[in-house]
This record gives C-alpha cells, sequence and structure tokens, in this order.
C-alpha cells in the first residue's frame, strides 16, 4: 500500500495492520465482496489472522456475510454510519489520493481536489467522465508528471480535468451537467472543503 505520511496517520487510528489492510481491500474497490481465502491472498496474511479480523469487523457492521454451505463471501456494508467517513480515510491514505497528498508540496495554487465516484466505485465512465476534479491554477506540467508517475504505479488510467476558480463558480451555479454530474454522487476531498466544493 501506498502511505500518508503525516503525523496523524491510519496507522495511528487503526492499530491493527491486517485490519487496515483488509479494509483497504474492500474500500478501493466497494462494488467487489471476497471469500476469507482470498482476501488472505490478497494481503498475504494467514487465513486464521484474517478470520480473527473479519469477524471483528462483522461484528461491527463493517462487513456483511453472504453464507452458503460451503462458503462465506463478504462485502462492505454501505449503509453503515461510518462508510463514507471511512471510505475518504481510507482514499486519503492509500492509493491515488494517498498518493496525491504525499506530495501535497507539488500541489500549489490548487483550491479543491475531489476523487469523484468513477474512481472511489470504479463506476464505467463516460467519454468525458474524470476520477479526479481540480479546481485551481497548479503548474500543469509538474501535475502532469506526477499523475503519470501515479499511474505507472497504480496501473490505472487516471482521468482528470483542471478549472479556475470563475469557470467553476460559473458552471456549478448554472447546473452545468458535467460538474453537477460530479457533486451529486459521493466523492472525497482531497483539497478544500464543503464551502469550497457548494459556496455555502
Amino acid at each position: 500500500m501506498n502511505r500518508l505520511n503525516n503525523a496523524l496517520t491510519l496507522e495511528g487510528i487503526i492499530r491493527s495492520e491486517t485490519r487496515r489492510e483488509i479494509l483497504w481491500v474492500f474500500y478501493r474497490d466497494p462494488n467487489q465482496a471476497y471469500g476469507l481465502r482470498e482476501i488472505a491472498r490478497l494481503i498475504s496474511k494467514h487465513p486464521n489472522a484474517v478470520l480473527r479480523e473479519v469477524k471483528f469487523l462483522k461484528q461491527a457492521g463493517l462487513l456483511i456475510v453472504d453464507q452458503s454451505p460451503t462458503k462465506h463471501i463478504y462485502h462492505l456494508n454501505r449503509e453503515h454510519s461510518f462508510y463514507p467517513d471511512l471510505m475518504g480515510l481510507f482514499h486519503k491514505a492509500y492509493g491515488l489520493g494517498g498518493m496525491l497528498l504525499h506530495n501535497i508540496r507539488l500541489l500549489d495554487k490548487i483550491e479543491l481536489m475531489l476523487l469523484t465516484s468513477f474512481y472511489l466505485l470504479k463506476e464505467p465512465k463516460g467519454k468525458y467522465d474524470v476520477d479526479l476534479f481540480i479546481v485551481g491554477k497548479p503548474d500543469l506540467e509538474r501535475l502532469t508528471t506526477l499523475i503519470n508517475n501515479i499511474e505507472v504505479k497504480l496501473e490505472y488510467p487516471i482521468t482528470y480535468t483542471v478549472l479556475d476558480r470563475s469557470e467553476f463558480v460559473k458552471r456549478r451555479e448554472s447546473r452545468d451537467p458535467f460538474v453537477w454530474g460530479i457533486l451529486k454522487k459521493p466523492f472525497v476531498i482531497l483539497i478544500g472543503n464543503h464551502e469550497k466544493v457548494f459556496g455555502e
């Protein structure tokens, strides 16, 4: 996993490495379901260690199990009150979000940076849909280089768009379909806050 190296980290909040790794398996693709041995294989841990943590997460209501006579299949409980919060935490610590925030010193003159539902939920993307939405005036050459490097590490093509503040506000206020196609669905704020997103 690619970690955000700050004083306050996910490691400090969730002390169990196995528990963090199990949760990241689910939060990086919330639509997927996994059997116990598959989870153990994905995180390179012994099935007994995984079973112990999966039982804890099921008891906490974070995971749901579908049982058959021969197999238990686990998936995220997307109705849990902690679901959106944990989605944000994990995507700020690992994967694309974690890598971007780890390199935040390179991301100057950005007011807003959002991971969209197309990235978070692995939704099928149309021609104009993006994984990453940015508002500001960053150094585009530096940003492109950073994203290209992240694409190589993740083995995932990242689509993104950059709007300056005035264009974003204009398109938000006119209910532009592209902008509202992002804002009306789940997203994770990497830089900025809800006031800057919705102008409240």
